[in-house]
């Protein structure tokens, strides 16, 4: 009689697991995650995921969403552990969390415009002295990448003012022409196509020519913040589209983008401070807070809703003066 153990018929080959692992399976799963804090190992995966826009090879590992299921799996899994193993060592999502993901967001935005660089270094030809055309697009990574970093560092000063009540916002309005404002506002955005496949796209019904009054500054920024929300969280090579309208005296606009649909009971929470409907997966939970308190500063509204499956749509309104 043959006495020798053998791994199980349905495990393909290699596997990592020694053969006594087969007998408490989740003692690997616990030590993984005693040693591994989470967003760690979310920063591993960014830094791949970089590497693997960066490098221009096409990722089947995003467009068919598996990236997205991994990381609610690894989730789960440290939820469960965490419920069952340390039921009452862990605080709600609170400020080391946050400072855990802002920290994650601005390393990958580094490790982006770092990558980036390495890259565009490999388009020089030596011998004709200019670099390659693909060096462009390396250019709009580190566009975009420096955009980001730099409106979250905006947004954890101004919200760190507000909750301090050491920030009391003045409207300066002006005099501008509505349609060449918007699209000077989008037009940071252009070079997505070549980051994430995205594209960005402004519809409006408005006669050109038409002015508005109102703070310049703050309604850029908001539109900044809500842009890069959708960019982040958008389902890669859809449209990004940024509608402009006049109605009832107001200046109203939607940004409309394709991607994991908000439930309706988080519709009001995403505007909170801190608050991120994917926690630790991209974002620090300030941008639409922001957005929200620039909104009312100017006596107008900003919303959330999903007309349609897989479709959020941010509206802002905002009057003249």
């Amino acid at each position: 009689m043959n006495s020798m153990r053998l791994y199980p018929t349905w495990l393909k080959l290699p596997v990592r697991l020694a053969l006594e692992d087969f007998d408490a399976p989740f003692s690997v799963v616990e030590n993984f995650i005693s040693t591994v804090p989470l967003f760690e190992v979310r920063q591993n995966l960014e830094a791949l995921y970089t590497r693997i826009k960066v490098s221009g090879i096409s990722s089947q590992w995003e467009s068919n969403g598996f990236r997205e299921s991994f990381e609610k799996f690894l989730e789960a899994i440290y939820v469960h552990y965490k419920q069952h193993k340390e039921p009452d060592q862990d605080p709600p999502y609170g400020i080391l969390e946050f400072l855990a993901t802002l920290g994650h967001e601005i390393k990958g935005q580094l490790a982006g415009i770092a990558m980036a660089i390495d890259s565009i270094q490999e388009c020089w030809d030596a011998e004709t002295g200019v670099y390659k055309s693909n060096a462009a697009s390396y250019f709009d990574i580190i566009r975009m990448s420096a955009l980001n970093a730099l409106t979250v560092y905006h947004n954890l000063i101004n919200t760190s003012k507000i909750q301090r009540d050491q920030v009391n916002y003045q409207i300066t309005p002006a005099q501008f022409t509505i349609v060449p404002f918007l699209k000077d506002c989008i037009l940071p955005f252009t070079p997505i196509s070549s980051v994430s496949g995205n594209t960005m796209e402004l519809i409006t019904r408005i006669a050109e020519g038409t002015e508005w009054h109102a703070d310049k500054a703050k309604l850029r920024e908001i539109i900044t913040n809500l842009v890069l929300n959708a960019i982040k969280y958008s389902h890669p090579n859809t449209p990004i589209t940024l509608y402009a309208q006049i109605v009832d005296c107001n200046l109203v606009l939607e940004i409309a983008s394709k991607g994991s649909e908000i439930p309706v009971d988080q519709r009001t929470k995403v505007f909170e401070a801190y608050y991120s409907l994917e926690k630790g997966k991209a974002g620090s939970g300030l941008g639409l807070y922001i957005s929200k308190s620039l909104a009312e500063t100017m006596h107008g509204d900003i919303f959330v809703e999903s007309p349609m499956p897989g479709t959020n749509i941010f509206t802002v309104t905002i009057p003249t003066f």
